[in-house]
């Protein structure tokens, strides 16, 4: 069985434009900035670091490749089929 690679990093909460969220970089240096809704993240003090686990596995994007797949073949399918 294949199992997911969990990585830890520190994270710091800021806000932007009335939202906050997680700021953090993961192994590949690329920079993550998930915003919350306001009212979920009132808990949240900007400035705080916080430790961060960020799952390896991307099933969503998998997801999305098959799901942008299928509107792409249902797009063409519906332009064929609109043809005299």
């Amino acid at each position: 069985m294949c199992r997911c690679q969990w990585t830890k990093t520190t994270t710091e909460v800021f806000e932007t434009g009335g939202f906050k969220g997680f700021r953090w970089s993961d192994g590949e240096n690329t920079p993550h900035l998930p915003l919350h809704n306001p009212a979920e993240a009132q808990i949240l003090d900007v400035g705080t670091r916080i430790e961060l686990h960020d799952n390896q596995c991307h099933p969503a994007l998998l997801t999305g490749w098959i799901l942008t797949g299928t509107g792409i073949l249902c797009a063409v399918t519906g332009f064929i089929l609109m043809m005299p």
